[in-house]
């Protein structure tokens, strides 16, 4: 069955199959590991995150520490068992700066923070005030960054206007200390509430990613903002909430096409009702 599912483009059932035989097959799938081609390992990652048990998961968290592999490292970091993120928080950050893995382990560590807000604090607690360690810290400002909804707000500067690792981690301290205790739905109206336009329609953008119906008042508010992005942020999210997005996603082009048409519309179907949902006879 290993050796099928090695040459096999879905992998899916493959996995499916070896997974039904449980905890026993992790010593297996590890001892084959080793002795496979490089470029057939990740298949059997790919059992193994199906197999979350201490010993794969031990396992599979060196082959993310190690990055020896890339495929294999690639899929370990997009598949490690979301119910056990916290295995592997610290790893993510120490390879945030390496070619190849760094995207995967910046995109892995944005939805955790999704999943678990508190997590943010192990990436400010990873800020050094050093120059030598510049790279890594910009890439955990910016994870810090997409899901606070704080796009465009650092780096801080010294009162003399000197930009250095000191100030620009200093906003994120700052910051952590004061939201460590709130979810990502407050961390994103709070920079919603913020002067700068981009800062805006990135909170919203996020906004929209959650989902999340509490945001309806505020994103009904921002269709009169002065900023482009704002309103189609805004029409954007709330497409989303009622379920009329294309499959596609709606486009800014369509927007532009159809702004006051369609910005009367949501009008009508949000503010209609004092708890901002649409009527059942609007298709929802």
């Amino acid at each position: 069955m290993l050796s099928a599912m090695q040459g096999k483009f879905s992998l899916q059932p493959h996995a499916d199959r070896i997974a039904e035989h449980g905890d026993a097959a992790v010593p297996v799938l590890v001892d084959k590991h080793g002795e496979v081609a490089e470029e057939k390992r990740w298949a059997l990652v790919a059992c193994l995150c199906r197999l979350p048990t201490p010993e794969s998961r031990k396992f599979l968290m060196a082959v993310i520490q190690q990055h020896a592999d890339r495929k294999s490292t690639s899929y370990a970091i997009r598949h490690y068992p979301i119910q056990h993120d916290g295995d592997i928080v610290e790893i993510l950050i120490e390879i945030l700066p390496v070619q190849y893995h760094g995207y995967d382990a910046s995109e892995r560590l944005r939805t955790m923070l999704f999943r678990e807000p508190a997590m943010a604090g192990k990436l400010v607690e990873a800020l050094v005030d050093d120059a030598s360690s510049v790279p890594k810290n910009r890439k955990l400002h910016d994870i810090l960054a997409h899901v606070s909804g704080y796009a465009y707000a650092w780096p801080n500067r010294t009162p003399d206007g000197k930009i250095t690792p000191e100030s620009e981690n200093g906003f994120w301290r700052d910051w952590w200390k004061k939201n460590q205790k709130k979810e990502v739905f407050d961390w994103l109206i709070e920079a919603l509430y913020l002067d700068k336009g981009g800062r805006r329609s990135h909170a919203l953008q996020i906004l929209g990613i959650l989902n999340d119906r509490r945001a309806i008042p505020h994103l009904v508010s921002a269709l009169d903002d002065k900023e482009y992005g704002v309103r189609y942020w805004a029409v954007v999210g709330l497409k989303k909430i009622e379920g009329t997005n294309p499959p596609s996603g709606y486009l800014s082009e369509t927007f532009k096409a159809e702004e006051e048409q369609v910005i009367a519309e949501l009008k009508t179907r949000f503010e209609k009702n004092t708890d901002n949902k649409p009527d059942a006879d609007d298709g929802l």
